[in-house]
């Protein structure tokens, strides 16, 4: 048996008869403060965390650094020995902020004019929760991997830290086998002994995994101060393949020192390049999922997604990106298109060819060095649009219409919209022409209408070619909410105190073949709500022929399912009526099914088998009713948190005497655990684990049916965690068993018994299998 000596220092440099180091403060954890306190007191704000300074402050003022490192003692007796208590005055000198002005940011600069105090007063419980966690998180780490049948006691090099301390606490409640001992009175009962060996192999077990294990997550971070992002792999058990490898944009291939690697089956694979170490990759932005171009010198050639070389080096003078399974390829100054089995798609005939279409509608513009124009082919090299302009851009609606922005400079470089047959739909006199987005991003154009502007005016074209919005000086043309109108807006359109238009918009409804319809064929149309100046709003319920089916003046109507699936098993409508809302629950027929009793509102949007959970404020009561607005079951008083009804079949309450458990589809009331310690039930996280907050204000997972708690400080959320998408149109799989810690915006890894898998902190963590 051994004792395990935790290095919270830099100072240990000999070995110790029967004793194992570990070095926790690897990256400057506590060396970091010196900058870290100096940047947060002029900040005024909570700690982060930055690149430290202290070697440089340590030459150039050695009287500061000694009297800053005297305070930084006592500090650190509060930080690992004592929780933290009030405020710490703290001693900063002006030449120490000076110091930090000048070796920081200029974002500093004005922090630090007009601060010239001798003292601060600094609040150190964010300070604290920050860095012991992540000092508890790699000491248990280490431990977890060596096993707790290794260790016999362990030391921390600081007579300061005792057995009060957080980092001792929760070594004990993990280990309780292992016991602490004081630093001075263990230093005193062995003898220093030399060894040539160095403090890496004093160490020991790294953690690190051979490159042909399973790799099980993908951890990614951003370089500071750079674009580029760098990920590490980790197997099931938390080993750490070694090396960082740089992430070459969009595709799954990975650099390192001038290798190149990809996840295949699981494992990490480097590629075979024949030869051809040190090529770099190009085109990098463009980069596609399915297929990587390198270039060495002034060669090219192309790994394809199973990572073998599928275009060898040297059969082409220049390549790059086309779609999924084709690039450009040049030879003797021509231009043509070659299939990723390098079989010639479209022959070398075009002074420049670029890929302006979709995977799924393939168009090329074309150009001649001699007209200095531009046209258009298609996949399989047919002439679509004739080089006759000066610019070419390809759209695509959502039901596949193709149309090609275009200008020439003949038309004074205005733009204008032609069809596939090369027919003008809108005349080359607009400075801009855009497809009106459909979505947030505003990424993928998806709508058949297109925006244009000339002057300060701007105005709206449908697919046929008709202005259906005519010119004028609109701030903006868009959606509305619902996608069933089209709004033209005025800059300051709208009294908000008055309640009426100081110059109304124009307001296009938009043809039934461009609606929302929900699982019945329904068409959900709510007629302009701000177009009525008496603050009344009417909606309206249409059926997929135009038909009104329902209408109301109400303050709200709504979809009670899945807002983004348009799923759902009524609509609900609510009508402020004095004291209360009147709530009136409708028919996807547009038949009235029933109301709310008096008093009571509907807790989430969800019906889930023709039933929802509805709560009472004045009776602090909840009930569930079914799709009449009748109840059916009364929900017990002193049942205070639930979650959304219904989920897994599961219905979950929390009442005041800490009992746990479910109503199911049937109402029968099933209590599976007790624990008074939690405030909150949260969210499903996964069948039999929710995640919950505690009445210390603590995040933890809770095993439903055995009633086990698993709590973490200090962090934002538990999320689950995913795995690769197998479409961009559907969600990611959830990966079983394996949750994600988020603190300070960055995650960690844990198993579902609550076992740190990956302790490291990273920006994105994505799960492989």
């Amino acid at each position: 048996m051994k004792t395990l000596l935790i290095n919270i220092y830099r100072d240990i440099t000999t070995s110790f008869p029967n004793t194992e180091v570990y070095n926790v403060n690897k990256d400057n954890i506590l060396d970091g403060f010196y900058i870290t306190l100096g940047m947060a007191i002029a900040e005024g704000v909570t700690v982060t965390k930055f690149k430290p300074l202290v070697e440089s402050f340590a030459s150039d003022k050695p009287d500061e650094f000694i009297s800053f490192k005297s305070q930084w003692e006592k500090l650190k007796l509060v930080l690992l020995g004592e929780n933290p208590m009030g405020i710490f005055d703290f001693q900063l000198s002006t030449e120490y902020l000076e110091w930090l002005k000048i070796n920081d940011a200029k974002v500093y600069i004005q922090k630090y004019q007009g601060m010239h105090q001798a003292s601060v007063k600094l609040d150190i419980e964010d300070l604290y929760e920050d860095t012991i966690s992540r000092i508890r998180r790699k000491v248990l780490r280490y431990l977890q991997e060596n096993g707790n049948n290794k260790f016999e006691d362990f030391v921390i090099n600081d007579n300061q830290v005792n057995r009060r301390s957080k980092l001792v606490r929760a070594i004990k409640e993990q280990f309780e086998d292992i016991e602490f001992v004081m630093y001075e009175k263990w230093s005193e009962s062995i003898k220093d002994t030399k060894s040539s060996q160095t403090n890496d192999e004093i160490i020991g077990k790294n953690g690190e995994a051979s490159s042909d294990e399973d790799i099980f997550i993908i951890a990614s971070d951003e370089k500071d101060n750079d674009e580029k992002w760098f990920s590490e792999f980790y197997t099931k058990v938390g080993k750490l393949i070694k090396g960082k490898y740089e992430c070459i944009h969009n595709t799954p291939f990975y650099h390192n020192n001038g290798r190149y690697y990809h996840i295949c089956d699981n494992k990490l694979k480097e590629l075979d390049l024949n030869g051809c170490l040190g090529a770099i990759p190009f085109d990098e932005e463009n980069a596609n999922w399915k297929y990587l171009i390198l270039k060495k010198g002034n060669d090219f050639f192309v790994i394809n997604e199973m990572g073998t070389i599928s275009i060898p080096i040297g059969n082409y003078d220049e390549i790059k990106y086309a779609y999924n399974d084709c690039v450009l390829a040049r030879k003797n100054d021509l231009w043509g298109v070659v299939s990723l089995n390098n079989e010639i798609i479209i022959p070398f005939q075009y002074d420049d060819i670029s890929a302006i279409g979709t995977s799924e509608h393939k168009y090329y513009s074309i150009y001649e060095s001699e007209s200095w124009k531009t046209g258009v082919i298609d996949e399989e090299g047919n002439v679509v649009i004739d080089t006759d302009y000066e610019e070419i851009d390809c759209l695509i609606g959502s039901d596949g219409s193709v149309w090609f922005k275009v200008c020439r400079e003949e038309d004074d470089w205005l733009y204008g919209i032609v069809d596939i047959n090369n027919e003008v739909i809108i005349p080359l006199e607009y400075e801009e022409v855009e497809i009106l987005y459909d979505g947030w991003d505003r990424a993928t154009p998806l709508s058949p209408f297109f925006k244009v502007k000339s002057g300060d005016e701007l105005g709206l074209f449908n697919s046929n070619g008709e202005i259906i919005v005519p010119m004028d000086n609109y701030i903006d043309i868009d959606f509305t909410f619902d996608h069933n109108y089209i709004k033209a807006s005025y800059k300051d359109e709208y009294d908000y105190l008055e309640k009426h238009f100081n110059n109304p918009p124009f307001i296009y409804e938009i043809p039934d073949k461009y609606c929302v319809y929900d699982k019945n064929g329904l068409r959900v149309c709510n007629e302009f709500p701000d177009a009525y100046v008496d603050g009344k709003r009417n909606y309206s319920l249409k059926n997929s022929k135009g038909r009104i089916i329902y209408s109301s003046y109400c303050d709200v109507l709504f979809l009670a399912g899945d807002p983004y699936s348009h799923n759902g098993e009524c609509y609900v409508e609510e009508q402020k009526e004095y004291d209360y809302t009147k709530i009136i629950i409708i028919g996807t027929s547009g038949k009235v099914l029933g109301k709310f009793p008096k008093g009571f509102s509907l807790v989430d949007l969800t019906f889930v088998n023709g039933m929802a959970l509805c709560y009472n404020t004045e009776r602090d009561e909840n009930c569930i009713i079914n799709l009449n607005g009748r109840i059916i079951k009364k929900l017990q008083k002193n049942e205070k948190s639930y979650l959304s009804p219904f989920q897994n079949g599961k219905l979950f309450f929390l009442d005041n005497d800490g009992n746990i458990g479910y109503y199911d589809n049937s109402l029968s009331r099933t209590i599976t655990c007790n624990n008074k310690a939690i405030e909150e039930l949260t969210c499903i996280l996964q069948d039999g684990i929710l995640c919950v907050k505690t009445k210390n204000n603590n995040l933890a997972l809770l095993h439903w049916n055995t009633g086990k708690l698993i709590e973490f400080e200090g962090i934002q959320r538990i999320d689950c965690l995913y795995g690769p998408r197998t479409s961009w149109h559907e969600a990611p799989p959830k990966i079983q068993d394996y949750f994600l810690l988020r603190k300070n915006d960055k995650y960690t890894l844990i198993d579902k018994v609550g076992q740190f898998v990956i302790f490291n902190e990273y920006t994105l963590m994505s799960g492989v299998k």
